[in-house]
């Protein structure tokens, strides 16, 4: 999914702040958590994306998440400015362009691995071997299950798209037929 140029900003904004105050790896885990957070509660996630909820109340959530987590002075006001500004929506985008921006910073990529299912340590480490050697950087791979693509592997690796699916090769087929009818 494409994220929003203000979700890319905002992470932007952040890790130029963390890497100023040398503090990247303290933001990207304090972000990683508060978007664990928000994806893993419907509630919250309700309160970060409904633009009716008063200020008072969105900054009160904020402080609250904030001292859950026992999150940093830089990333408190982070949200809070998120919540000011009624961005925290955005808040997984964020999270992931953040990831994206340390990547480029630290010369390392980052992969998504979809299959349908759950794949081996050893699949996954000659997957990642492969990338590795073709992007020539250090990949960290993340497999996600997606039944829908009936077989094969779909693999995103620095805005590529590798497909080999079954989902995919059926819909090629399906194209051909209706083509030549």
């Amino acid at each position: 999914m494409a994220k929003s140029s203000t979700a890319i900003a905002y992470a932007k904004a952040l890790f130029e702040i963390a890497v100023a105050h040398g503090t990247v790896d303290q933001a990207r885990s304090e972000m990683e958590r508060v978007g664990a957070l928000a994806n893993g509660s419907f509630d919250l996630r309700q309160v970060f994306a409904n633009p009716t909820i008063r200020e008072e109340e969105r900054r009160a959530v904020v402080l609250d998440v904030a001292d859950a987590l026992k999150l940093s002075v830089t990333t408190k006001n982070f949200l809070l400015i998120l919540a000011e500004r009624r961005r925290l929506a955005l808040i997984g985008d964020i999270v992931a362009e953040f990831q994206r921006q340390l990547d480029v910073h630290t010369g390392g990529a980052r992969a998504q691995v979809f299959s349908t299912t759950e794949l081996g340590a050893v699949q996954l480490a000659r997957i990642k071997d492969a990338l590795q050697k073709s992007t020539g950087k250090k990949v960290v791979v993340e497999c996600i299950v997606d039944p829908s693509l009936l077989g094969g592997l779909r693999i995103q690796v620095e805005g590529k798209v590798l497909d080999s699916t079954l989902l995919l090769q059926l819909e090629a087929l399906r194209s051909l037929i209706l083509t030549a009818a």
